[in-house]
């Protein structure tokens, strides 16, 4: 097995190109399965779901892969900015939250022995004690904001471009529904439930074809998710200022002013 990466919008184009060149699906297939294996187990279970729902419908293949293969490049590209973007607020966490450690080292390498004033007066030892609880404090509000602001990497538009594919394949709008929802590994939630029967809702009213209507509902709710994620991390990086200033500077203090003075004044 090789062991080069190769993003799943790779693999889909390589099978859009066997494909447009004649080569059979089952063929196709194998020649990028080595490609296949080298994903992570979500980037697998992405492809694997849209090939297998465009090759058991028995829909018009190469169209089918080349949009999937323009979805999953979309897809990368708003993954690796979500990544980007969370670094920063991440890095800066973690910078903050060392600085009291490293005044304190500071201190005592400048021969400033903060850590036996701490160890020998009631006063030290109660900075550095009052210290670590605020550090404690800062972290565990931290994580908790870290967590929440964490990008999730899922695909809301997976079950249009499903039901999409189903429908090119002749079938029935009810058929082609179940199918793609048969397939989730999760439970979609209500906003795509909801923009799935707005679309055909719309489609019924207007006469319009679904399948153009539903990959547009793909799209739009892919760029919802992005944007509200971006627009969380972005606030994520200000809301953090409350732990940090809060907790952290206070420890700063109380780790490495409070112990110098000691020592100075001893």
């Amino acid at each position: 097995m090789s062991d080069a990466k190769i993003s799943p919008s790779e693999v889909a184009r390589k099978l859009a190109a066997l494909i447009a060149a004649g080569v059979g699906a089952n063929q196709a297939w194998a020649l990028v399965q080595t490609d296949i294996e080298n994903l992570n187990d979500q980037q697998r279970a992405h492809i694997n779901l849209l090939w297998s729902t465009a090759t058991e419908t028995g829909g018009p293949l190469g169209g089918a892969v080349a949009r999937f293969a323009a979805v999953l490049s979309r897809l990368e590209q708003n993954h690796n900015q979500l990544r980007l973007t969370f670094a920063s607020p991440k890095a800066t966490s973690r910078l903050i939250f060392g600085l009291p450690f490293i005044g304190l080292g500071l201190a005592q390498l400048l021969g400033l022995n903060p850590v036996a004033a701490m160890v020998s007066s009631l006063p030290g030892f109660l900075a550095l004690c009052l210290g670590l609880i605020l550090m404690l404090v800062a972290s565990i509000i931290s994580a908790r904001m870290l967590r929440r602001a964490s990008p999730n990497f899922s695909d809301p538009g997976l079950v249009f471009d499903c039901v999409v594919i189903g429908l090119q394949a002749g079938l029935p709008l009810q058929s082609a529904v179940s199918n793609a929802l048969a397939r989730q590994t999760e439970q979609p939630a209500e906003d795509v439930l909801f923009r799935l029967k707005e679309s055909a809702a719309l489609s019924e009213d207007t006469g319009a074809q679904l399948t153009q209507i539903l990959t547009a509902a793909a799209d739009s709710l892919r760029d919802a998710v992005f944007n509200e994620q971006s627009n969380k991390i972005a606030k994520l990086a200000v809301h953090l200022m409350v732990p940090l200033g809060l907790a952290v500077l206070p420890a700063f203090v109380l780790l490495t002013v409070v112990p110098i003075a000691i020592g100075l004044l001893g």
